[in-house]
């Protein structure tokens, strides 16, 4: 993404035949460090190759200005910062501070040479580059011009101040508060100052106007972002209501009918049995693993390959210590990527192996949703090779474009939901196709009268329609979890 962006620069800036650049504002957005946050976390090792790179850039673009017969400057400022973990998203010193640097392409001096500036607000670089621009300041703009960018000259200054303080008293600010009676004051010393020349009322002027912009952005700043509580406590009432009625909904509709004798009742009692049996077996084995650990004065084997407990050294530092280093920093290590690709194959293949288990629950006509598990298994190894998660001895196999990869890996998933739904609407049956034997879940068949002598056997009575609807949710529910661990297993981060 980063070099589609870059490989346009020398083009951009190279100015005219009179030396003039060829834009007024250009935006250059570059996404790179901003993905490797998110999905190798803040110690990744490409980070620091990613931020020499962006110092190339910004030498590049200050060299094309310096070719200009005209003044330029470069504001170089982040959206957001990035947690200790990646990403963004909170409040924290981390996320919610990022640097900002102006560069000027003439008579440049760093007003700050021993170390960083002041701080200033994200809303204040719109009305910055809206007077740079000779354009008129945001509507809803509650921010300042940036100290270093005000002009040297008195009036202008005062001007500008003036400008920017009257914008934001139009904003529905209260008359009795503090800061807008220090707002006509410096509008009463601003016009003392414009009709004597006296430089005292211009330097109190000064002071008063800086003052009430500053309350003034943080008064509008904070009641921008005013909640409806009230509102918000009646949706999540109304949520939860409605959320007990589809529950109480769904626990009825799964309960068994005593006047419908059929093998479903069977079905249910077997399957809830299993699910007793393995509840018994897991609560065993996790109570001998407790005690083994507890217990021995060293870890009993079993207890050292405890899937829980490996997955909890993955991240065992918490929120507050994740600057430490933990299992998962060890795997992302340049060193230890060998291990790290042996974590991604074992995974993907265990998964691969629950999905293929879980396809006995569908209607698996033709061996289609194993035919479709196993193309999709194939495309998330595709995929972590070609984005070099992956090492493989098939050069070829990295080329593969990684986006087409995930659209055929969607396409997939959606066929195999529709495919689904054509089975059950018999459409494969009506143009002749018909499976070698005849335990089709979705088959539905037209029960005979019944009378007072005749008796149904349990393997010979057909199903209802209830009873294929049921299946079909039932093998939908199975296709959405294994969609699911698919999903996961492509999406997520390998450690």
């Amino acid at each position: 993404v980063d070099n589609n962006v870059t490989r346009h620069l020398d083009k951009v800036l190279a100015p005219d035949e009179k030396k003039k650049p060829s834009f007024d504002f250009l935006v250059l957005h570059y996404l790179g460090l901003d993905h490797i946050g998110h999905l190798e976390g803040a110690r990744s090792p490409k980070i620091k190759p990613k931020l020499l790179e962006m110092d190339d850039v910004v030498k590049k673009i200050y060299a094309g200005m310096r070719t200009w017969d005209r003044s330029g400057i470069l504001i170089i400022c982040g959206d957001h910062g990035m947690r200790d973990a990646g990403g963004h998203g909170g409040a924290t010193a981390a996320e919610v501070l990022v640097p900002l640097v102006i560069i000027k392409s003439d008579n440049f001096q760093c007003p700050h040479p021993l170390g960083p500036g002041p701080t200033v607000a994200q809303v204040d670089v719109a009305p910055t580059v809206a007077w740079l621009l000779n354009a008129p300041i945001p509507g809803d703009s509650t921010g300042r011009i940036l100290p270093s960018l005000l002009p040297v000259d008195y009036r202008q200054h005062l001007y500008l101040l003036h400008v920017l303080a009257a914008h934001n008293a139009k904003q529905s600010l209260p008359a009795n508060t503090e800061f807008y009676q220090q707002f006509k004051r410096a509008e009463s010393q601003f016009a003392h100052f414009l009709s004597t020349g006296q430089e005292s009322a211009a330097k109190i002027a000064k002071d008063f106007y800086e003052e009430s912009l500053e309350d003034m952005s943080k008064y509008l700043t904070e009641t921008t972002t005013d909640f409806d509580l009230f509102a918000i406590g009646i949706a999540i009432f109304v949520l939860y209501i409605l959320t007990g009625a589809l529950l109480c909904v769904t626990l009825y509709s799964f309960q068994q009918d005593p006047q419908r004798k059929t093998s479903v009742v069977r079905q249910h009692r077997s399957q809830a049995s299993t699910i007793v049996a393995f509840a018994i077996i897991f609560f065993l084995i996790s109570t001998t693993l407790l005690i083994s650990c507890f217990i021995s004065e060293t870890k009993s084997r079993f207890c050292s390959f405890n899937p829980i407990w490996y997955l909890r050294t993955m991240n065992q530092t918490g929120d507050r210590w994740l600057f430490l280093p933990d299992t998962a920093d060890w795997l992302n290590a340049p060193e230890n990527s060998f291990y790290l690709e042996a974590h991604i194959v074992i995974g993907t293949i265990l998964t691969f192996g629950v999905c293929l288990w879980n396809v006995r629950h569908m209607n698996n006509f033709m061996q289609m949703h194993s035919a479709l598990t196993v193309c999709a298994t194939a495309c998330v190894f595709l995929y972590r090779i070609s984005t070099n998660a992956l090492d493989t001895r098939y050069a070829f196999l990295k080329t593969y474009d990684p986006v087409i990869i995930v659209n055929v890996f969607w396409g997939l998933l959606i066929f195999q939901v529709l495919f689904e739904l054509a089975t059950y609407i018999g459409m494969f049956t009506k143009c002749g196709f018909k499976p070698k034997n005849n335990r089709n879940k979705f088959t539905y068949t037209k029960p005979k009268a019944k009378s007072e002598d005749y008796f149904y056997d349990e393997m010979d009575e057909p199903w209802n329609i209830e009873e294929v609807k049921l299946n079909l949710a039932r093998s939908l529910t199975h296709i959405m979890y294994n969609d699911m661990m698919l999903i996961i297993i492509l999406l997520m981060r390998p450690h």
